[in-house]
């Protein structure tokens, strides 16, 4: 039996803490990924120029990082590497507190959701959270 209980992605620091307390797993539901405390560091100068976003460069050094991370071919099977079922229901968490200018930036949030959709995990199962609505509408761009 898979719970609902949403399992929450950390967008500025991709801390993927995805085995919700509690939650009963299958031998063959289990996370497959095993690598506590692996730290995987992806650089692109110009990712970010003053304060302008490349998103296309985010999003690729998120599907660089995922990937080289857990060895999979692509990032949704990374996320499926990382124990990510169609079944999950996903919170994507979002630091909003620096403003539009220093909170994390819509393209990681967008490359995030993207890898989720590549697993199978129905845009209705994936949850962006912030402190607040009014702030992740004006940093993330949903609503």
């Amino acid at each position: 039996m898979t719970s609902l209980r949403p399992r929450f992605l950390f967008a500025p620091v991709l801390a993927l803490a995805l085995a919700a307390p509690g939650r009963a797993q299958d031998a063959a539901e289990a996370p497959r990924f095993n690598k506590p405390g692996e730290v995987v560091i992806v650089k692109r100068p110009n990712s970010i120029v003053g304060y302008t976003v490349d998103g296309n460069a985010v999003r690729a050094m998120f599907n660089q990082g995922v990937t080289a991370l857990t060895g999979a071919s692509s990032p949704g099977a990374a996320m499926k590497k990382l124990g990510i079922t169609s079944k999950d229901v996903v919170g994507i968490k979002i630091d909003t507190e620096g403003g539009p200018v220093f909170s994390t930036k819509r393209a990681l949030v967008g490359a995030i959701v993207a890898a989720l959709g590549e697993a199978g995990v129905s845009p209705q199962h994936i949850i962006v959270r912030g402190k607040s609505k009014k702030h992740i509408q004006v940093v993330a761009g949903v609503g």
